[in-house]
């Protein structure tokens, strides 16, 4: 299964190419906080299949 992504203005993007190796939604006080959510869901990747182009190291917040 291949799954795409990107930043919010597009200039980071990602491509994974492997099998979903765990998925899982928790629900903890952290996970909570961290997200301002009842849960959060998280999907577990092999990093090898995982590629990035983009400068991703380079952070800039909008002013909107």
């Amino acid at each position: 299964m291949a799954l795409n992504g990107h930043c919010m203005c597009g200039a980071v993007t990602w491509r994974y190419s492997g099998d979903i190796i765990r998925n899982l939604v928790c629900h903890c006080a952290d996970c909570q906080r961290a997200t301002s959510s009842p849960f959060t869901a998280f999907l577990g990747l092999r990093p090898d299949e995982l590629s990035w182009a983009g400068d991703i190291r380079h952070y800039e917040s909008s002013t909107d």
